[in-house]
């Protein structure tokens, strides 16, 4: 007999909704309390809002907001694959302790 063990990842997108962000506000307690739950069950993961990777405040906002509703530390992450930069994404995804990205791929296939 094979045992098949997933280990699932959400990403949660805590920032401000806007017409390339269509998340649910993380300030709603269903949400809130949501996200939390996932986060004790899975590992869980940030996904920078659009204009976060334009903007190094917005990120440090977001990757904040995430770690309070969760109470842990975020140490994955996947950006916009529109918005990926390198070599500023990953310095700035270095100097947040976020250690696993998963930003690379296509974007209408699985894989690298």
């Amino acid at each position: 007999m094979v045992l098949l063990v997933i280990n699932p990842r959400f990403f949660f997108q805590v920032g401000e909704p806007s017409r390339f962000d269509s998340n649910n506000p993380v300030h709603l307690p269903k949400v809130h309390d949501l996200i939390n739950e996932i986060s004790l069950r899975a590992d869980i993961g940030l996904h920078p809002s659009y204009f976060s990777s334009d903007n190094h405040e917005t990120f440090l906002l977001e990757h904040e907001r995430l770690k309070k509703v969760t109470n842990q530390e975020v140490q994955h992450s996947r950006q916009h694959y529109l918005k990926f930069e390198l070599p500023k994404t990953y310095r700035w995804l270095e100097n947040e302790g976020i250690t696993h990205d998963y930003s690379m791929g296509f974007a209408d296939a699985n894989g690298f």
